[in-house]
């Protein structure tokens, strides 16, 4: 019977694919004789609407029962210089789910400045009624998200965290203290788009690299393959030995191309790198899991990871001072925290 279906709805589907819409015949021919194809104005006015306000309530309904919500805040600007935000909404429902929905996507009148991107946002939570649920708003680093969100405080949600039983048996109050502050702001740095700027500074930084990457980007050019721009791309070119390499270049009267020993081992070292910031990258980007818990264990690790590779790395060294200078400057205050409580610890 499933069968008979299936084959009943591939006919259906060539059916319409082919003759309905490759010939460009009316819809009527299989809806109704007094089908009519919606205006324009119809849709914009009447349908879209009506369909806006049906899934609001349907989402209103979906987290009414949730106490806590966070929200991400994107912003951009298209090739025509217009800008645009969305917001997006996550929360966990009663079986211990996962939602996102995303609550808006639209133009912003006027430039992301601090002040435009602030009223958006007060608009969207009083638009939604949620306001007194939201307990996080992750967005990037961009200065006018600082600017809009930076000083903004939870009401009374750290209460739900900190009890007296905890802290009269804490041992550090300084870094209660520190915990305490954290706890009730607000806004929280993307942690990936944190990452990759640790990244750029590492590379801005230090020219340790340069040359090697500037051989491999040209490489892949002449392959009529994309510019490199992950490790998986200097993975292809590592396999393939130099002298294999080198010959193809001389073939094409590309000497200049051609990867030394030195370069080989640049390139490895660099892998050996940011091996660590490709698994925290990824890891943290779970959906279908709560992947927070995974930011401390991940800075933790790619900072000692960083230590290690400066001990061992030849040619990179310049590289790993560049990252861990970095990464205690834009992950300071949550690192100072964890080493803290591991030495509490041992």
């Amino acid at each position: 019977m499933d069968h008979l279906i299936l084959v009943k709805l591939n006919y259906l589907k060539c059916f319409f694919e082919n003759l309905i819409v490759g010939l460009n015949l009316p819809l009527s021919i299989i809806v109704d004789q007094k089908f009519r194809v919606p205006s324009y104005r119809s849709i914009t006015s009447d349908y879209l609407p009506k369909l806006h306000q049906q899934i609001t309530k349907r989402l209103k309904h979906a987290w009414s029962s949730t106490d806590f919500l966070s929200l991400t805040f994107y912003g951009w600007t298209d090739r025509r210089m217009r800008a645009f935000y969305a917001v997006t909404m996550h929360y966990i429902d009663r079986m211990g789910q996962l939602n996102a929905h995303l609550l808006t996507f639209n133009p912003l009148s006027g430039s992301h400045t601090g002040e435009n991107l602030f009223h958006e946002y007060d608009h969207v939570s009083t638009t939604f009624s949620i306001g007194n649920k939201v307990v996080r708003l992750i967005t990037d680093n961009a200065s006018s998200n600082i600017s809009a969100f930076g000083e903004l405080v939870i009401p009374s949600f750290e209460s739900y965290f900190i009890t007296e039983d905890a802290i009269a048996e804490s041992d550090n109050d300084e870094v209660e203290n520190e915990l305490d502050k954290r706890e009730e702001l607000l806004r929280l740095s993307c942690f990936i788009h944190t990452l990759q700027l640790e990244v750029k500074d590492g590379l801005d930084e230090s020219g340790c690299t340069r040359s090697a990457m500037a051989k491999v980007t040209e490489i892949a050019k002449l392959s009529h393959k994309s510019g490199i721009h992950s490790l998986l791309q200097f993975r292809k070119f590592l396999v393939i030995s130099n002298v294999f390499l080198n010959d193809l270049l001389t073939e094409q009267k590309k000497d200049e191309l051609a990867l030394s020993m030195k370069d080989s081992a640049i390139l490895r070292q660099f892998i050996s790198i940011f091996t660590l910031f490709i698994e925290a990258t990824t890891r943290t980007q779970a959906e279908e899991c709560v992947s927070i818990s995974l930011l401390g264990p991940s800075i933790l690790g790619i900072y000692y990871d960083l230590e290690n590779e400066l001990k061992l790395c030849k040619y990179t060294s310049s590289l790993c001072n560049a990252l861990i200078n970095s990464l205690k400057e834009r992950f300071g205050g949550l690192l100072s925290i964890i080493l803290k409580y591991l030495l509490m610890t041992i």
